[in-house]
C-alpha cells in the first residue's frame, strides 16, 4: 500500500528547513501566525496529516511504514 498523498505548503524563505506538523486533530492552520516570523531565517513548510486539514483521508488504515 503506499502512502496517500498529504496537502502540504512550501511557504519559501532562506536558510535551513523548518517542517512544520501538527498535533491531533488540528491541522497546519494553527502556525499561521508563526510561519511568517520563521520565514525570515528559514524555509519553512507546513503540512496536513492524513484525513486532517486539506489532506484527504485515507480509504483504509495505512500502515506505519506508509506514514512514515
Amino acid at each position: 500500500m503506499t502512502a496517500p498523498a498529504v496537502h502540504h505548503v512550501d511557504h519559501g524563505g532562506d536558510g535551513p528547513v523548518i517542517v512544520l506538523l501538527h498535533a491531533f486533530p488540528l491541522d497546519s492552520g494553527i502556525f499561521d501566525d508563526l510561519v511568517p516570523l520563521l520565514t525570515g531565517t528559514a524555509r519553512v513548510v507546513t503540512v496536513d496529516l492524513p484525513g486532517l486539514g486539506r489532506s484527504p483521508v485515507p480509504d483504509e488504515e495505512p500502515s506505519m511504514d506508509a506514514v512514515a
